[in-house]
């Protein structure tokens, strides 16, 4: 959700304050899900996966990835 009154308008996870950069980012870092989901209880599951495959779609149409590696980059 991109609101300019929100996080100075980056995009975050619906009805919370928590930037998908920020668990994006730690995830990139190693971080599980379950731990994001421990960390910030208010964003859901869905919702993680959801920006996971925003990220890969992304990525697919900036740099044109083949099918088989997006496909490795969302397991």
């Amino acid at each position: 959700m991109l609101d300019p009154e929100i996080c100075h308008g980056q995009m975050t996870f619906k009805g919370t304050r928590v930037p998908v950069t920020t668990v994006l980012g730690l995830m990139a870092k190693g971080y599980s899900i379950e731990q994001m989901l421990k960390s910030y209880p208010e964003v859901t599951r869905p919702a993680i996966e959801a920006a996971i495959r925003l990220a890969i779609s992304t990525l697919k149409k900036q740099y044109r990835l083949k099918p088989a590696l997006a496909q490795r980059l969302a397991a």
